[in-house]
């Protein structure tokens, strides 16, 4: 009955819209270290200071030697969640409909407590003792009523003013039969200035017994697991075998739970080859995450380093190849980035604890292969959710929610391969599709570069940082941050100019250009131009060089707007034309490195030595490697002696492919003769474009300093 209702709700209108984000996001109770669940009851901390007091002491500013506790506060009638054990007789021949209810870990984590404390104001001389004895009874009977059938613990903390002088047994055995507890379970807490004190020996005693608690539950649970069948009953077995590991690790029994994790990921892997069908697999898959993610995180609070890496890389081996439907296939990508970041988190945390991090192994290596796997999500999307997306709209409907963690919504309470209704898992995949489609996959890549590039920088992966840099800088420029990518950018292109990459560097300055067009950067967008249309002419091809050059032209010589970059959408267009014709007036200078200049220049002097009476000689030989013939106002020649510096008085025009040479000429002052004269190489690094504007006129002055491959003879000796 129940497989047929989750059935017929797949097929009704869609209500609540399960992310796949959501899918792959693991519950939080996971993702912290697991502790034991204690319920404080009577405790007023909103009114009676001294409640407030001890409340305070157990929840506020915890440190690390304290215990793993976690406390909550609830009322004396509140309702838990109803027990339904099943017996032992009822698992026989029991098939589930999965292996883990979504709600389960929330349940055990923060609704069903393994001890139930009361605290109560009673003083042993109190004048009114048999009532409120009769009182303490009842509240405690009240409790028992609606815990029900759980095997929840209780115990009684009595608040009094001061420690008692001397011994009250028969207070104490009347009191403990009253409420029917143990006198183990009954405690006094003096409240005085050394509270804390007593606060930490009462979280001590409370641990001992949500200790047994969980034992009893592991207990339990291992007898019905040996009841079962393998063969027949294999997810109810993994079920079991999950909780018997989460309750010890609760229990801070942690090698008992890493054994029990490990076996129930042997199980996994088991069922997977049983069961590798499209059905089953996304929720094999969301477990195995969270059975691995237990492994891992457990070797590590061991100090088992090599178990933990050896622990991940069987977990990614085993699911690498296991993609699922190929119309859903960036859901895999999206399991394998919260894989490899959920690996980098815990990896991190134990090099902030003293673990030793190398360079060919640490958190930035997880974080960027995550980054990897998220970028290649990105790209499955905008191939197979276009169409989706056009069909669906932009604000798809919804789909139903879940009971099992990991199973698709058109397919609860279906054990078969096949769809109980094809079209409507064909509906069901494209709003799946629709929502992929919007979803901003840059603000997921972006934080996982960043990680990365801080430890890649860390141990001195300076080459790798600079990498994901360039592309944290492409993520920005596509989701329209210019301002962002063109800084990234800009940056990581000097690494690549000095380090001759040249097919990686035309593809950033391609970008570069176009942000500073986007941004109005006249500076930026003349110095790319530059250094692209120098670049390898079987990297750009002689028509974009072209187009290239001619913009420039058009800026400083034709007092015309240049022609908007193409790839841009039309929205940065018009916002790029109006900036355009805005430009501010005033000088501008453009320094572009000497690296992949479109110009060649070579200066030489005539001998290695000159005489006083003699002038010297300087020929400086220009070679263009731009497409079209570029004009020259004037050359700077410049020395280390400033006083010998020179400069051109004829325009100058380099024809593509052919060499120019300029000739200088000058006598040495008497002052300097026995000095060496250099070309000065300080200054001899760039190229100097410098022009006047005026509202989109220019005045084109050049300034020639240096260019790409400079190469002198020198120094020279004035005798």
């Amino acid at each position: 009955v129940e497989e047929t209702r989750s059935t017929q709700k797949t097929n009704q209108i869609p209500q609540l819209f399960i992310t796949m984000a959501e899918h792959f996001k693991l519950p939080t109770e996971i993702l912290q270290p697991a502790r034991a669940f204690v319920g404080l009851v009577g405790l007023n901390h909103v009114q009676n200071a001294v409640h407030r007091t001890i409340w305070d002491a157990f929840t506020v500013s915890r440190k690390q030697d304290r215990q793993l506790i976690n406390f909550k506060s609830f009322e004396g009638n509140h309702e838990y969640p109803k027990y339904k054990p099943r017996e032992l007789a009822d698992c026989e021949g029991y098939t589930p409909n999965g292996v883990l209810k979504a709600a389960w870990f929330g349940k055990h984590c923060a609704e069903v407590p393994s001890l139930l404390v009361l605290f109560y104001d009673l003083e042993w001389a109190d004048p009114q003792w048999d009532e409120r004895q009769l009182e303490l009874a009842s509240r405690v009977q009240v409790i028992r009523t609606a815990l029900g059938d759980r095997p929840t613990l209780l115990a009684i903390v009595l608040i009094q003013a001061e420690r008692a002088s001397q011994q009250l047994n028969d207070k104490v055995i009347g009191l403990c039969e009253a409420c029917q507890l143990p006198q183990n379970c009954l405690f006094l807490l003096p409240y005085s200035d050394r509270i804390t004190g007593y606060i930490l020996k009462l979280e001590n005693v409370f641990m001992d017994l949500s200790q047994q608690y969980y034992a009893k539950l592991v207990k339990l649970l291992k007898a019905k697991r040996d009841g079962l069948n393998k063969d027949i009953q294999p997810l109810l077995m993994l079920r079991y075998q999950f909780k018997i590991s989460f309750f010890s690790e609760m229990r801070q029994d942690y090698a008992a739970a890493l054994r029990y994790y490990n076996a129930a990921y042997t199980m996994l892997v088991e069922l997977l080859d049983q069961r590798s069908t499209d059905n089953h697999l996304l929720e094999l898959k969301i477990i195995g995450g969270i059975v691995s993610y237990k492994i891992c995180r457990l070797n590590f609070k061991l100090d088992q380093v090599r178990d933990a890496l050896y622990q991940f890389q069987r977990h990614i081996e085993e699911f690498r190849y296991r993609v699922g439907p190929s119309s859903l296939s960036f859901e895999h990508e999206a399991w394998m980035t919260r894989q490899f970041s959920l690996f980098g988190d815990l990896f991190r945390e134990s090099v902030k604890k003293g673990l030793t991090a190398i360079q060919t192994q640490h958190p930035g290596v997880y974080y960027q292969l995550a980054a990897r796997h998220a970028l290649q999500r990105k790209r499955l999307a905008s191939q197979i959710c276009k169409d989706a997306a056009g069909c669906v709209g932009k604000s798809p409907p919804s789909l139903p929610a879940t009971r099992y963690l990991g199973q698709r919504p058109w397919r609860v309470g279906i054990m078969g391969n096949e769809p109980s209704s094809p079209e409507h898992e064909m509906e069901c995949i494209q709003l799946v599709q629709a929502h992929e489609y919007h979803v901003e996959h840059s603000w997921q890549i972006i934080p996982l570069l960043t990680e990365a590039i801080g430890h890649f920088q860390k141990l001195g992966g300076i080459r790798m940082a600079k990498y994901l840099k360039m592309l944290v800088g492409v993520e920005h420029y596509f989701n329209g941050e210019y301002d962002k990518a063109l800084a990234l950018l800009q940056d990581v292109a000097m690494t690549y100019q000095v380090e001759r990459w040249p097919k990686i560097l035309s593809e950033i300055l391609i970008r570069v250009l176009r942000c500073s067009c986007v941004l109005g950067r006249i500076d930026v967008y003349l110095t790319t131009i530059l250094e692209l249309i120098g670049s390898n002419p079987s990297l750009i091809s002689d028509d974009e060089r072209c187009r290239l050059q001619q913009n420039m032209q058009k800026i400083v010589e034709l007092n015309q707007l240049p022609e908007i970059e193409p790839g841009l959408s039309n929205e940065n267009v018009e916002v790029a034309k109006a900036i355009w014709h805005n430009a501010s007036t005033g000088q501008q200078t453009v320094v572009i490195t000497s690296s992949f200049s479109c110009v060649e220049c070579k200066a030489s002097f005539r001998d290695n030595s000159f005489t006083g009476n003699h002038p010297v000689s300087v020929t400086v030989y220009m070679r263009s490697t731009a497409p079209l013939p570029m004009k020259f106002n004037k050359i700077h020649l410049l020395f280390n002696i400033p006083d010998y510096n020179q400069s051109s008085v004829e325009k100058l025009s380099l024809v593509p492919g052919e060499t120019c040479a300029v000739s200088f000429e000058f006598l040495v002052l008497p002052q300097h003769i026995g000095i060496d004269l250099e070309v000065d190489v300080a200054q001899y690094a760039a190229v100097l474009l410098l022009w006047i504007t005026r509202s989109w006129g220019w005045s084109y002055v050049q300034e020639w300093v240096d260019t790409v491959q400079w190469n002198f003879i020198g120094p020279v000796e004035m005798l």
